[in-house]
């Protein structure tokens, strides 16, 4: 799971999203969601870990 802040003062918005294209080109099945907000953790980004993690443990 990667997530990203469409604001993100300290990590650039494209970096997150070569990331992705990187993992994806090797195979990993990559879960990618971009975020208003900045560099931080905010209540909607710890709702979609919950969502995935939840993904994870029902297979």
């Amino acid at each position: 799971m990667l997530v990203h802040g469409r604001q993100d003062p300290v990590v650039p918005l494209q970096a997150a999203r070569q990331a992705r294209e990187a993992l994806t080109a090797a195979g990993v099945a990559v879960a990618y969601q971009e975020f208003e907000m900045g560099h931080e953790v905010t209540p909607a980004v710890i709702a979609a870990a919950q969502t995935f993690l939840a993904g994870l443990t029902a297979e």
